[in-house]
């Protein structure tokens, strides 16, 4: 049956022949203000709506009149409402978020539905946290949760229950828990009586009782007793062990433990920002100041160097100490205190509940400055009356009833030191003038007068002379002292080729996650025969990737288009919906893009010759800051090299030690493939996961390794060295260990590396001394192209590089300065490229394996 036109009665076969016909010929613009702007929408020759609201991210078109005005409805609500996020619509009834699209949710604004546009699930709001973690592995900060309940509530999204639909609606499927009938309401099984035992095994048993409550005796009692010839020189001198007298060992531990939020409420957070508010005066104090702040020595002339702030993570840590002295305290003290310092601490315990801060701040301020503004004389009754130093002792006890050793307890106390100074800067400005202040003040903050400062500077020094004197028995045992191949640590067997077999194990677990999950199976490579790098420059963001005679970096498009023109993986990382990248996808990717960097960081430090410091790793620069214009990656002719920052030293000496590391062959190919290929798709997936995160972004622009979201720790080396050894060496080995285990190695096998560390200005080169200057003013000045690494001058630069190929050549390591491409240098084609000639391996000269 034809149908007619209203306005023109021209008659049409179909109603879609009659409904295109009126959009064309008789539908004028669309107009609307939206959110201030006027809009006039005018039909295309198709019938068709664009819309360019800006509630899209890219302009949008609606296929009909009803449903351009459907749109436009909300987008006007929008307007006009004060949104938690600005919406964007991406469909005709989805719309999403920064939030939203963060983890690939949307929300179907008709239905008032939370959308998983992944599972293509509907989501309620209170299942998000579960959804994420069950199907796409994938945590929800406490942040993003509360950014993402807002957003639902906006759009009226219901936190319990699905909203009634006609229509039916794909779900996720719902547990379903039975009661289970026909066991007798029992909760647990009943086992029948086992038979009574034999005599044998009764005396047995009494034997097992008696002997297990010998080894619970606690350690604490019979101190008394103990010869004085079986107390270590530690506790001879600090008589810590005469706190245990009375008391059990769990008693005392429990009195340091660090606080939960439920025993004292707001300590921690107090605490910190009291800290704080002292670390904000080092800005307003005078150098002198805070230089003689920092001088602890009345006998000496005030230090050059002032007294310092810690950055905000470490602060964090050194306030720890401080948390738990005052928990200590609160809890029940270790001796009775004089009434106004139990005054201040009931003070404190007052303060804590309450919404004001400023009541608790000021009451740590009073406790602290109390406690360690006054002498803490001993008495027959308490030899040891400090709270202070209590707090010390009882911090370094273990649950064995041991304390740690001395080496272990001068962290603590620098801390607490620290601390102490700050707090001796709040009072100093509390004085009328600074000079009053510094002159009230200064007996608390020196040594050789009594107080709490004092008693901690003695007991730092104790524990340093004895840490650096005490002689501790070997932890490496060599069982083979003829070719040196095998070695007892801790009484477990090591054989060299243990360690030749787990790194080519690591290298091949390397290649496997780097072609299949980071190069996704594309088969994307670069090639290339030399690298420039000009060591000399220190412009700000500067690196070898970035130098133009360097053309393959420029491209950095290489896995992006590998990805969209392989159709698999553009359906995995595109989502059909929205035609946008799938966020859950990018987050996997990145995620094996931090262990391949986890795998890289610890196959460079296995095998780039002496191990560095992981700390000092883990944070390497890619390129030059403009806060620190020395970049830790270079290239020295061949030898892809990091340079590790010795800062151990830096507090002494004012000046940070680089020492050249060269990556073995297997190593630097890949991590220039991957400043080539994956690191470009790296920044672009970071960027789309967390938009508005910039501190993330700066991580993979001026870092080497990259932790997904942060830097990697000591912590994250160490689990995965300890996951590779169990394999091959059958232990698990650390990160402390394996520097053990392969000091020992190196100095039999490779035994020239140890002369690199001498770092004596005295011993002068002949070269200088003809120069008419000293070897240091030619590491300074002359040796322009290395002036910071090591002091070395040029001639000695090679023999850096060598170091960590003599290594790499006794791991069988295919070594550094090849220029290899990754597949060539595996280990498993070592002997091949031996018998090639491609590498000669040197006679090492004064092994002592050549000795014997």
């Amino acid at each position: 049956m034809a149908s007619k036109c209203p306005n023109c009665s021209q008659e049409f076969q179909t109603k879609d022949l009659l409904t295109a016909h009126c959009n064309e010929k008789h539908v004028g613009s669309i107009n609307a203000k939206v959110g201030g702007v006027e809009l006039s929408i005018k039909p295309r020759p198709d019938g068709s709506f664009l819309c360019l609201c800006p509630y899209h991210l890219d302009a949008n078109v609606y296929n009909s009149v009803e449903e351009m005005a459907h749109h436009l409805k909300f987008a006007v609500k929008w307007a006009h409402k004060k949104t938690p996020e600005h919406p964007c619509a991406v469909g005709h009834q989805l719309v999403d978020t920064t939030t939203l699209r963060q983890f690939g949710f949307a929300v179907n604004a008709d239905h008032c539905l939370l959308i998983c546009l992944a599972c293509c699930t509907a989501i309620l709001p209170k299942n998000v946290g579960t959804h994420l973690r069950d199907a796409h592995k994938s945590p929800l900060p406490a942040k993003t949760a509360a950014a993402l309940s807002s957003i639902c509530q906006f759009f009226k999204v219901e936190k319990e229950k699905f909203p009634n639909m006609h229509k039916q609606l794909t779900l996720e499927a719902q547990p379903i828990h039975e009661r289970l009938n026909g066991f007798e309401n029992r909760y647990f099984r009943v086992c029948s009586k086992s038979p009574p035992p034999s005599t044998v095994d009764d005396l047995l048993a009494e034997v097992d009782r008696v002997l297990q409550e010998g080894q619970k005796r606690d350690p604490a009692k019979n101190l008394a007793s103990v010869d004085k010839r079986n107390v270590s020189p530690w506790l001879r001198d600090t008589r810590w062990h005469e706190l245990l007298s009375g008391h059990t060992i769990s008693d005392l531990c429990a009195r340091v433990v660090a606080p939960t939020v439920a025993e004292f409420p707001n300590l921690q957070a107090t605490v910190y920002l009291f800290l704080e508010s002292c670390v904000a005066l080092i800005d307003v104090s005078t150098v002198l100041t805070l230089q003689t702040l920092n001088s602890p020595l009345p006998s000496q002339a005030i230090t050059n160097h002032p007294f310092k702030r810690l950055n905000g993570e470490t602060m964090k840590k050194y306030a720890g100490p401080i948390v738990n002295l005052l928990a200590m305290l609160l809890r029940a003290p270790y001796h009775p205190l004089p009434e106004d310092i139990q005054k201040h601490v009931e003070d404190l315990r007052a303060s804590l509940p309450l919404a004001e801060r400023e009541c608790g701040l000021e009451a740590v301020f009073t406790l602290l400055a109390n406690l360690w503004q006054r002498p803490w004389v001993p008495t027959q009754e308490r030899r040891i009356s400090d709270p202070t130093v209590i707090y010390v002792a009882l911090s370094t006890l273990q649950p064995s009833g041991q304390f740690q050793e001395p080496k272990n307890v001068t962290n603590i106390i620098a801390r607490i030191e620290y601390c102490m100074r700050l707090t001796f800067l709040k009072l100093i400005h509390e004085a009328p003038t600074l000079e009053y202040g510094i002159y009230s003040n200064q007996p608390w903050f020196i040594e050789k007068v009594e107080s709490p400062f004092n008693s901690l500077r003695t007991l730092q020094h104790l524990a340093t002379s004895i840490a650096y004197q005490t002689q501790s028995l070997p932890r490496v045992w060599w069982d083979d002292r003829k070719a040196y191949a095998s070695m007892i640590y801790k009484g477990d067997r090591i054989q060299f080729d243990q360690i030749r077999s787990m790194l080519s194990a690591l290298e091949e677990d390397m290649a496997d996650l780097w072609e299949h999950h980071i190069l996704l199976s594309t088969g994307v490579k670069v090639s290339y025969v030399d690298l420039h790098d000009d060591l000399s420059n220190r412009e700000a963001g500067y690196s070898f990737i970035h130098d133009p005679r360097n053309d393959l970096f420029q491209d950095r498009r290489r896995l992006v288009k590998a990805v969209l023109s392989d159709p698999d993986q553009r359906v995995r990382f595109i989502n059909s919906t929205t035609s946008q990248w799938n966020v859950h996808e990018l987050r996997q990717w990145l995620s094996h893009y931090a262990r391949f960097h986890l795998l890289l960081l610890l196959k460079s430090n296995l095998t780039g010759g002496s191990p560095g410091r992981i700390t000092e790793l883990t944070a390497m620069q890619l390129c030059n800051l403009v806060t620190y214009p020395l970049r830790n990656l270079v290239v020295f002719g061949r030898h892809v090299a990091l340079l590790c920052t010795y800062m151990k030293t830096s507090a002494n000496s004012g000046y940070d030690k680089l020492i050249p590391h060269s990556l073995d062959a297997f190593t630097s190919d890949l991590l220039v493939q991957d400043l080539a290929i994956a690191r470009p798709f790296a920044e672009f997936a970071i960027r789309k996961c967390h938009p508005d995160s910039p501190e993330i972004h700066a991580l993979f622009k001026n870092h080497i390794f990259i932790n997904h979201t942060r830097l990697f720790t000591t912590d994250d080396v160490t689990t995965e060295l300890k996951r590779s050894c169990i394999p091959h060496l059958g232990i698990e080995i650390g990160v402390n260990g394996w520097r053990h285990i392969s000091t020992a190695f190196r100095r039999v096998l490779c035994p020239r590396f140890t002369h690199l560390l001498d770092d004596d200005p005295e011993n002068e080169s002949i070269d200088a001394l003809q120069s008419g200057h000293t070897r240091q003013t030619e590491n300074r000045i002359y040796g322009v192209s290395q002036d910071a690494l090591a002091g070395a001058s040029e001639d000695v630069l090679p023999l850096f590089l060598d170091a960590s190929t003599d290594w790499q050549l006794q791991c069988s390591v295919v070594p550094g300065g090849l220029r290899l491409s990754y597949n060539e240098a595996r280990m498993s084609r070592f002997e091949d490229l031996v018998g090639a000639g491609v590498i000669s391996p040197r006679p090492v000269e004064g092994s002592l394996c050549k000795k014997c």
